[in-house]
């Protein structure tokens, strides 16, 4: 159980997490109000409303959220949290949260209203104000306080019943009783004291302004399920902040949706914020603040998505422990995030891009989460609890309680503010601002840089400034958005998620677009489509990807081949009349994740020496230990020295140098290129390196982390960069196809004595541990690998170091030649893929009466020989048909569109659903479209131009090769982020297709249009692609142009 600690009970000098210093260098506050001299630690009793006491919950879903009357919610008001999801388990992920609200008046005198714990005692009390346009001033008397401490809570489900009901005239007969939560809901204030004439929105059937059941009105909702009350600031003094009432009416709804998707996990908040005083409250700041306890509160991070408004926390390691009291999500546990869906308007013309779209001061601006703020849980009087109104007012804008702003350090954020660190309006930014824009800094930032020990996390986001005039209205929507763990990182699905319940915001909670597919048992080619959208729909529309359509709610779609396709289906609201579209790729043929290619005839290998006689470099064989799984490919390479990192063992006890099985299955036998590595004693070749600790214990949560030891420069001496964990290998690794210079990373054995425990890589006739690992990742000093493992979070560095390594393609255990001495000569290792043509591998013959089925290992090439140029590098192939297949017969690939890239193995499958009953020989003609780009120094590069070619496979006879250059086409700007341009030639009056595709063969947009001899042109707009690099492709009956596009 988690235990609150008043802020008092702290001594004043103990602050765990942040500096307890004033920092007397940073910049002030110039913007602070008047100070408040009241301390909020005094409790005031004065007449007026009683302690708000009002509970219910959100249930309609997989959340049991509770909400209160108090301005806080998603706990009991004690100690006891109360957001359980999934519903029924027990575990919370949500501690408690609440509003605050904080401005000045015209005469810079502070008021602000907010709610943490109770433990000092309120600022919101249950009920609607009286208007102070209409009476003396915004007040709420006791008695009315007591009749609105509690909610309205109703399901959609009972109003569409209810309207059924009325249309078929059970309500008029009286047949049909008047549910009691409809007849008394509170469309009406007491306009007798002062109070508006309508709270809580209702339709009216008859337009006569009343509220009237009987004649057809019912409650206006939000979602499956609403809860709807209403408080305020004025009913009795405010002891939780000591500060000076505002006088605003808040009316709140809280709403859900019973779903399917992504939406069965969140919950919604909107409030309707009226300023019922005759004052106007200027630099105006709305927060949410949240005590994000996600299952055990101890071992939790916190931080923001600046692009998306999201605040979130999650876990800081992969494992959310289990105490009494407090059940845990166990391994692989899930993330949580707080969205403002809808932020307060911004004022006319007031200089900032507040909704962060490049554009200033556009009309009816919104502003979404312009700060994000975390505090330490101690009661520092600058960096802990709030304590009073004005240090309340500062963490609304991101300022400490010393007057000082939060600054970008890379720490805790309160560093004095200098050029390297800037003052912030967001901590912990993560990723999310990578141009600087917005957070002050283009350096990444969050609580596992920061080097934070997880614990527990309290945060505030806000949005503001802005005006809140007498009479003036804010509505705000806040989104709780939630992600499991698996299949992926809980960080990647809660974004994930949050942008799809952005989508259904934006549709004004009418439609979110959704289907499911199931492919026939019998029958490959043929697909059941179900539309699982939310919303009321009007109309559908179906893109097979095939060129084929439908226009029915499911329909049934027979595919001419069993290929991959990208299905897109549009669903027109009913409502509004927009339509709206969701993509999902399906894959008849399936992932052939079993495809192992034989490398046995396509691995070579050579050791040589500048000096013979001194052959100092040696290794452990596989055959002394298994530390490569040889039934994978059963291939010795120098004798077993060497393997695939692919092939290489994980398995306890970690005498081995793989990492996991996930690390494993993401390394592709497609990424093995042909490498040279020279060990060398000329020190200018030498090869900066991440070194891991390869170390034979401990799990993943520790094998192969970076070393924790000073890095040391090429002496082998501490160096003066700062980093630790890096060095110099002696030599490096060349990629023998392009030329590219590659990355490498070593290891040695903390356990294994000195020659493990100095960051060199100096080898023994003794296996130390010395792993070499040569990566697919051009050289860059390692500087990636290094950032990547740098991280503290045990959780986050294990996905890490699964990236990392499945990108490692060569691996080795080397070992230091008995009676040699290291580095005595030059060393030169060769590793051939023997890959110089497309061919796919023996096609197996069948019998008459069998069915046939067999799977092809395809090699594609790195590069043609052509007379116009020294080599064609190959981007990537494309195969377009296999000619010659008997009838009966299909063929599919483990890539969509059967998209490959030049180097890379593949995968592709021949099968018959009939009997082979033809004694015939079937030659088979492979068809493909080969992309590939050249220029003067043979390396591959982002082309402009490229040319266009034709491979026809006879069976496994050889290669035909019929290669022409196209003609160019121009493409401008590029890279580019708007409208581009293309001009391409045209030698006849043709029909020509325009296509925007992936790297991998998936179009994204296609168009025809009517080219004419000579140069023609056209346009496009790249807003909505991704940034990536894509393929302009130009298709006519004279031939087929290509180019590249990056979209940045």
């Amino acid at each position: 159980m988690k235990i609150l600690n008043h802020p008092l009970i702290y001594p004043l000098l103990i602050a765990t997490f942040f500096f307890n210093t004033i920092q007397t260098s940073a910049r002030e506050d110039k913007d602070k109000p008047k100070r408040q001299t009241q301390n909020s630690n005094t409790r005031i009793i004065l007449s007026g409303c009683a302690n708000p006491t009002g509970e219910e919950y959100l249930d309609i879903n997989n959340v049991r959220a509770m909400v209160l009357t108090g301005g806080d919610m998603w706990w009991d008001g004690l100690q006891n949290p109360h957001y359980e999801i999934p519903k029924g388990s027990g575990k919370m992920s949500l501690f408690t949260g609440a509003l605050w609200l904080g401005g000045v008046d015209d005469g810079n005198n502070l008021k602000i209203a907010a709610q943490t714990y109770r433990q000092n005692g309120y600022d919101f009390f249950p009920g609607p104000l009286t208007d102070a346009s209409l009476v003396d001033s915004a007040v709420i008397s006791f008695n009315e306080c007591l009749f609105w401490d509690k909610h309205f809570k109703i399901n959609k489900s009972l109003i569409d019943d209810f309207r059924i009901a009325y249309q078929n005239g059970s309500v008029t007969n009286g047949t049909y009783p008047v549910p009691d939560s409809i007849k008394n809901w509170p469309a009406y204030g007491n306009q007798s004291i002062g109070q508006a004439k309508y709270l809580a929105p209702f339709f009216d059937y008859d337009t006569n302004g009343n509220y009237e059941p009987e004649n057809g009105d019912y409650p206006l909702i939000t979602g499956d399920q609403s809860i709807w009350w209403v408080i305020n600031d004025k009913g009795n003094a405010h002891t939780e902040t000591g500060g000076v009432p505002i006088g605003v009416e808040i009316q709140c709804e809280a709403f859900a949706f019973a779903t399917t998707n992504v939406l069965n996990d969140a919950t919604f908040y909107k409030y309707k914020i009226i300023n019922r005083s005759s004052n106007t409250l200027n630099k105006t700041y709305l927060g949410q603040w949240t005590d994000s306890d996600l299952g055990y509160y101890l071992d939790d991070y916190v931080g923001c998505d600046v692009s998306r408004g999201l605040g979130y926390s999650y876990n800081g390691d992969d494992n959310d422990e289990s105490v009494p009291g407090t059940p845990g999500y166990g391994s692989n546990p899930p993330a949580i995030g707080i969205d403002f869906l809808k932020g307060p308007k911004a004022d006319v013309n007031d200089g900032y891009d507040n909704d962060r779209d490049g554009v200033t001061d556009e009309p009816d601006e919104l502003i979404m989460m312009s700060n994000f703020f975390y505090y330490s849980n101690n009661a520092s009087p600058y960096y802990g609890f709030p304590n009073g109104a004005n240090q309340y007012y500062s963490y609304l804008r991101t300022v400490w309680g010393n007057g000082y702003p939060c600054t970008h350090d890379l720490k805790n954020g309160t560093s004095p503010v200098s050029p390297s660190t800037p003052a912030t309006n967001f901590m912990f930014p993560g990723y999310s601002d990578p141009s600087g824009k917005w957070t002050g800094s283009i350096v990444p930032w969050d609580e596992a840089i920061a080097g934070n020990p997880p614990g527990d996390r309290r945060f505030l986001q806000s949005a503001g400034p802005f005006t809140l005039t007498p009479g003036g209205i804010v509505e705000v929507i806040v989104g709780v958005v939630w992600a499991s763990g698996l299949p992926c990182n809980a960080m990647q699905n809660l974004k994930t998620n949050d942008d799809i319940i952005q989508t259904f915001f934006d549709s004004e909670f009418q439609m979110l677009p959704d289907f499911t597919f199931q492919v026939s048992a019998d029958n490959l080619n043929k697909v059941f489509f179900n539309d699982n959208s939310k919303g009321t729909i009007k109309s559908w529309k179906w893109d097979f990807g095939d060129n084929t359509f439908a226009y029915t709610k499911d329909p049934v779609h027979q595919y001419p081949a069993v290929e991959n396709f990208l299905v897109t289906m549009y669903v027109t609201d009913s409502i509004s009349g927009k339509t709206y579209s969701v993509q999902k790729s399906i894959c008849l043929n399936g992932p052939l994740s079993s495809c192992i290619p034989d490398l046995t005839q396509e691995i070579s290998a050579t050791l040589d020496f500048s000096i013979p006689s001194y052959n100092w470099l040696d290794g452990v064989s596989v055959k002394e230990n298994a530390w490569y799984d040889t039934s994978l490919i059963n291939y010795m390479i120098l004798g077993g020295i060497w393997a695939p990192f692919k092939q290489a063992s994980y398995y306890s006890p970690f005498d081995n140098p793989g990492f996991d099985k996930v690390a494993s299955d993401s390394s592709r036998w497609d990424d093995l290129k042909s490498v040279d590595l020279i060990l060398t004693n000329d020190k200018n070749k030498w090869t900066r390196s991440v070194v891991v600790n390869t170390l034979a214990m401990g799990g993943t949560a520790s094998r192969l982390n970076k070393r924790k030891s000073i890095s040391i420069s090429k002496a082998g001496q501490p160096d003066t960069t700062g980093t630790f964990g890096m060095s110099w290998f002696p030599g490096y690794a060349v990629d023998a196809d392009s030329g590219y210079r590659l990355n490498i990373i070593f290891g040695e054995d903390t356990m294994k004595g000195p020659l493990g425990n100095d960051l060199l890589w100096n080898l023994d006739t003794s296996d130390q541990h010395h792993y070499v690992y040569i990566m697919k990742t051009r050289y860059d000093s390692c500087s990636e690998y290094h950032n990547l493992l740098n991280v503290t979070s045990s959780g986050q560095l294990r996905i890490n170091k699964r990236k990392i390594f499945s990108e490692a393609m060569w691996v080795t255990v080397p070992l230091l030649r008995k009676g040699q001495q290291f580095l005595s000569s030059e060393a030169v290792v060769k590793i051939r893929m023997n890959n110089n043509g497309f061919f796919p591998s023996q096609i197996k013959t069948t019998t008459i009466g069998d069915k046939y089925s067999v799977t092809i290992d395809l090699i594609f090439p790195s590069q043609l020989k052509d007379t116009s140029c020294n080599f064609l590098f190959l981007d990537s192939a494309r195969i377009n048909k296999i000619l010659g297949l008997p009838e009966g017969f299909v063929f599919g690939c483990n890539t969509p569109n059967c998209m490959y890239k030049g180097g890379e193995h593949g995968c592709l499958t021949i099968s018959s659903s009939k009997v082979f009953s033809d004694n015939k020989i079937n030659p088979l003609n492979f068809q493909l479209t080969n992309f590939i780009s050249c220029d003067s120094a043979n390396k591959i590069v982002k082309a402009d131009t490229s040319m266009y070619d034709t491979l026809i496979i006879y069976g496994t006879a050889g290669i035909k090769k019929n290669i022409e250059k196209n003609k160019p086409i121009s493409i401008y700007p590029n890279p580019v982020s708007g409208n581009i341009t293309i001009l391409f030639p045209s030698h006849e009056n043709e029909m020509l297709e325009v296509g925007v595709y992936t790297l991998v063969g998936q179009k994204i947009f296609s168009r025809q249009l009517k080219g004419t001899s000579g140069i023609n042109s056209t346009s496009y707009n790249t807003l909505a692609l991704p940034q990536g690099i894509y393929l302009i492709k130009i298709e006519g009956k004279s031939g087929v142009m290509t180019a590249k596009m990056m979209k940045f």
